[in-house]
């Protein structure tokens, strides 16, 4: 996700396999679905901003849509100073 800026969506915590300890992390606050989104500004790229889900979730295209403008915005508000 960091590499190649795109939303990072694992529906299902359990089923994940690329980042044990984090899944299992995730799993242990009860979240099943999660997803990840870039947090960039013009001139950098500062993190990364989760949102997790208790009941399994799917991420639709305008969930992502709308949680990427989410993301721009708290990334503009995270570099103000």
């Amino acid at each position: 996700m960091i590499d190649t800026q795109q939303p990072l969506i694992v529906p299902d915590t359990a089923a994940e396999t690329r980042w044990p300890l984090a899944m299992a992390e995730l799993r242990g606050h009860g979240i099943v679905s999660f997803c990840s989104l870039p947090l960039t500004t013009a001139r950098r790229r500062i993190g990364a901003l989760g949102f997790g889900s208790r009941p399994p979730l799917t991420y639709t295209a305008t969930d992502i849509a709308f949680l990427g403008e989410v993301a721009k915005l708290v990334a503009v508000a995270a570099t103000t100073r």
